[in-house]
């Protein structure tokens, strides 16, 4: 072998050596990214760690829808009293004009009281949220258009929620933004039967009027159909107006049926949620598997390595009642600029609308009336808009006959007071503390609200 050859054989193994090396060090400080979801420790046969004994009584349909449909509710109340874990996979199927879109499966699995995990991945990116029970963490990928540069990692991380209910209450707020994209919400559905109040819950997020529309059969299942309405209008992502929306009354049997959530529950043995749909998208949920043993390494946390981080932390509690009330950041119709903290001292009154939002325009006449019974004791109704068009808001609300001190949400604070629909009452006491919440224009809340300002000014 010539000189030549032998040198340049040790410059080509110091070179490897060299890049061994470096690769070693970067891993070392750059460790690859925990799997999203460790799916083998959540597939398959999992063992039980004791079987649900479903007593239940077939529903006896007595003609009131309302009343069968809380009966079925009831059902699913009981199952979470006999369930402490469980999996269930899902798919997301896209129906009307989205039907061309390829279905997308999911998998979640929670244990009790507060260790949960989700998956879900579509063909613009992906998203988990695992919760250990001492620390949450949401991993959001979003891939761009071949035009752009890269793709856009976001997460969230904070102490863990205390309960799985309070993931449910919380949905929208785990939304990543940018790019804005909001929690799966039908994904989440699986987790109805471990909410502190099934009825309660769909009541909180604008399903406040549920009812029996009879017995179907999916996927050779017998299945109670409930159909929940009263859905307010929901902000849309982009935070614009649609002109094009008509103000119609808030009457629950009167709205259209893409503002409506179904419901298919098994009719025998344990409630089981067999199928949801909303608007253009249906969730099928399958392979249950109630109180199994979950191992801790399903819980693990995903790795936020190359993920740019957003703030956020669960309401002590999941709820908003009893806490601080955030900073709101707002200005005036004539462009003066105010804070909520300059209320303090005073009852304020936050009602989040919209101008295109037909729920909001009936309900915003009806608050302000209740609010100028007590105008004498010092309660302010501020009416809160993402908008920033000032002429369309004016026109609005000459148009509607109202007179209300309306601001604009310059910072788009919103979300911080757990806005996910309007309209998104929130009543907020001398001391700055938030004292009730009220979510969509339902019946009785005129008496409710007179009632909470009386309690608060007395």
């Amino acid at each position: 072998m010539s000189h030549k050859l032998k040198r340049w054989m040790a410059v080509g193994t110091a070179c490897f050596g060299l890049i061994a090396c470096g690769v070693f060090v970067f891993n070392r400080e750059h460790p690859s990214a925990v799997p999203l979801i460790p799916i083998g420790h959540l597939s398959g046969k999992l063992p039980l760690e004791r079987e649900v004994e479903a007593v239940r009584q077939p529903l006896q349909p007595t003609g009131d829808a309302a009343a069968d449909a809380q009966t079925v509710l009831e059902s699913l109340q009981q199952l979470a009293d006999t369930t402490q874990s469980f999996r269930v996979r899902q798919t997301r199927h896209y129906t009307g004009e989205m039907s061309g879109f390829a279905p997308i499966p999911s998998l979640i699995a929670g244990l009790r009281p507060n260790q949960l995990v989700l998956r879900y991945e579509n063909w613009v990116g992906g998203l988990v949220f695992v919760s250990d029970g001492d620390r949450f963490r949401v991993n959001r990928e979003h891939d761009l258009d071949e035009s752009l540069s890269g793709s856009q990692r976001y997460y969230l991380e904070g102490a863990a929620p205390d309960s799985l209910d309070t993931v449910l209450r919380h949905i929208d707020q785990l939304s990543l933004s940018p790019p804005t994209h909001a929690f799966p919400e039908l994904e989440l559905m699986a987790l109805l039967p471990f909410t502190d109040n099934v009825a309660e819950f769909l009541g909180s997020r604008g399903w406040g009027t549920v009812k029996w529309m009879g017995r179907e059969d999916i996927e050779g299942r017998r299945t109670e159909h409930l159909v929940c309405s009263g859905r307010v209008c929901r902000l849309k992502a982009g935070g614009g107006s649609d002109s094009s929306r008509e103000a119609k009354p808030a009457d629950p049997d009167s709205e259209p049926d893409e503002n409506k959530l179904h419901l298919w529950i098994d009719a025998d043995g344990p409630a089981l949620l067999r199928k949801a749909s909303l608007s253009d998208f249906a969730m099928t949920y399958t392979d249950w598997a109630l109180n199994p043993v979950l191992p801790d390494k399903a819980f693990e946390l995903p790795s936020s390595h190359g993920y740019q981080q957003i703030a956020f932390e669960f309401p002590e509690g999941g709820s908003w009642i009893g806490r601080q009330a955030p900073e709101l950041q707002m200005q005036t119709l004539s462009g003066q600029s105010q804070q909520l903290t300059d209320y303090r001292g005073k009852v304020v009154v936050l009602d989040f609308w919209a101008t295109w939002c037909g729920p909001c325009l009936r309900e915003l006449p009806v608050v302000a009336e209740v609010v100028d019974e007590f105008s004498d004791q010092d309660v302010r109704l501020l009416a809160v808009t993402s908008e920033s068009d000032v002429k369309k808001i004016h026109a609005t609300l000459d148009r509607i006959d109202v007179n209300v001190e309306a601001v604009l949400d310059t910072n788009q604070q919103s979300s911080a007071f757990g806005v996910a629909s309007i309209p998104h009452l929130v009543v907020i006491d001398r001391q700055g503390d938030i004292q009730a919440v009220h979510v969509g224009f339902t019946s009785g809340l005129q008496e409710s609200l007179r009632e909470e300002l009386a309690r608060l000014t007395q």
